[in-house]
């Protein structure tokens, strides 16, 4: 069964101006670094950083999922996360339960995106540069 589609969103003129600009000069690459390098880097940060996404038997680890992403007036969207029933559920409960395994607990995807975010905009925008500089 496939979960709730839910989302976060990030304003990017609040992080980075520089990156802005970035984005409007070449949204497909912007795209491309979201899908590959972003996406895959949250879920390792949702994994690995705690608070961990509480994956003891496995089954929420193993629904992470990454969809390609879709341009629409000139934002970025993709689903990234854990595609199964009970993830937002997990995501959204309480300090106060008995989390199995250690280091587990709630908003374990975006707690990232509030202390990481200048990191995954740096990834992009490097991916960017490289792609760039690999086509002189």
């Amino acid at each position: 069964m496939m979960a709730a589609q839910t989302g976060f969103y990030m304003d990017l003129t609040d992080f980075d101006k520089g990156f802005d600009r970035i984005m409007k000069k070449y949204p497909q690459l912007c795209a491309d670094g979201m899908f590959k390098k972003v996406g895959p880097r949250i879920i390792s940060d949702a994994i690995k950083v705690e608070p961990l996404a509480p994956h003891l038997w496995g089954e929420l680890k193993k629904s992470q999922r990454i969809t390609k992403p879709v341009i629409i007036k000139g934002e970025i969207h993709f689903f990234m996360g854990f595609n199964i029933a009970y993830a937002v559920h997990v995501h959204e409960g309480l300090v106060s339960w008995h989390w199995s395994l250690k280091g587990s607990g709630p908003k374990f995807l975006e707690a990232k995106l509030q202390w990481f975010a200048r990191e995954y905009l740096k990834l992009v925008a490097d991916y960017v540069d490289k792609i760039l500089r690999s086509m002189k």
